[in-house]
């Protein structure tokens, strides 16, 4: 962090010039910076959006007003930073902020990457608000071994800013400075609805000039790709991202109901995520199972497979979207799901080849 600061300063400090909703969590992060971005944006706001990872374009994780970065401002900025020594993530979070700083947007929509106390992000000064959606154990080399601790390495992005969190377990909000809390029964995008209208509640006694009417439009128009996504309508082709333990289990809550048909589950899973625990969840309620591999980050397709027995194994993930493709039927139902990377790169398979035709 803080070579990344020093870096800033050669830059001119651009960050400083800036204003901030800071958002970290396991899980809802992205959406819930992609609602309070469009509620702004609707409010008549310029708004900054600073996301990760991309999905399909790297140009995604730097937006105003919904629109990506140019390819001409990349290069721009980009040859701005060329002799810095950092990383990807890194890299990206300098380029938004000098872009974002001449751009005059009036507010950025930040997203952490890892955790919070020592994440990349954690250089800008005190946000306007700050957001925990939720905790679950992830990264627990990094940030820590319990929920608890994992949810202090977070909240080290308050500073002076009001808190406002999702996080339900009553022994893991004691440990968090003072804190607004939102709790709702419902799905995982109801949920994440429910802090960022908390949030703007926020900005508005803040005085934030942001009416009734803005919040339902902007939430009304938010599209984040790959969240219990429908891919396809005949037969029903649903895709979602989640890719942690945590994530996992608010999209099995979420899942569309039983139709006539089958069941079909494409699925993968990251080396470093809890494959034990994640793909028998997955599998169950499903009728055929099939195990495939994206092309970055991968647990291997065969050792997956010992968690799912009866599961079809097919490494290579384009042809297990033309296995399935051959098979499937109008009424059945594909769910894509267990990896980020194995959701994007199926989707981009499904909808660039187009394989097979349902029966």
């Amino acid at each position: 962090m803080a070579r990344v600061a020093a870096y800033l300063e050669q830059l001119g400090n651009p960050h400083l010039e800036l204003k901030f909703i800071h958002v970290t969590g396991t899980n809802g992060k992205g959406s819930t910076c992609a609602m309070l971005a469009s509620i702004l944006k609707e409010s008549g706001y310029n708004v900054g959006l600073f996301t990760s990872p991309h999905l399909f374009d790297w140009r995604e994780r730097i937006q105003i007003n919904g629109q990506k970065i140019s390819d001409a401002d990349v290069e721009k900025y980009g040859s701005r930073i060329l002799e810095f020594k950092v990383g990807i993530f890194e890299a990206w979070f300098l380029m938004a902020m000098t872009f974002f700083a001449d751009e005059g947007v009036d507010i950025v929509v930040l997203e952490a990457g890892i955790g919070g106390q020592c994440d990349t992000t954690n250089v800008i000064p005190s946000p306007e608000v700050s957001v925990i959606t939720n905790v679950g154990l992830e990264h627990t080399e990094l940030l820590g071994d319990t929920l608890k601790k994992i949810a202090l390495d977070k909240a080290g992005i308050v500073k002076d800013s009001i808190l406002v969190t999702g996080i339900d377990e009553p022994e893991v909000r004691a440990v968090l400075p003072e804190h607004r809390h939102v709790s709702v029964e419902g799905s995982f995008w109801e949920k994440n609805e429910a802090v960022a209208r908390e949030v703007i509640q926020v900005l508005r006694e803040r005085a934030w000039a942001i009416v009734e009417v803005a919040i339902e439009s902007g939430l009304s128009q938010v599209h984040w790709p790959l969240r219990m996504e429908v891919v396809n309508e005949k037969p029903m082709i649903i895709a979602d991202v989640g890719h942690n333990l945590h994530g996992v289990l608010a999209v099995k809550k979420s899942l569309a109901p039983r139709q006539a048909g089958k069941r079909y589950l494409l699925m993968g899973i990251s080396y470093d995520k809890d494959c034990a625990m994640m793909a028998p969840l997955l599998a169950e309620g499903m009728d055929t199972v099939v195990i495939s591999e994206a092309s970055y980050h991968a647990r291997s397709a065969d050792e997956l497979r010992d968690f799912v027995p009866d599961a079809v194994v097919i490494p290579n993930l384009e042809a297990a979207v033309e296995w399935i493709m051959s098979r499937i039927k109008k009424e059945d139902q594909l769910f894509i799901l267990g990896g980020l990377y194995l959701a994007t790169e199926a989707v981009k398979i499904l909808k660039l080849s187009k394989l097979g035709s349902p029966q």
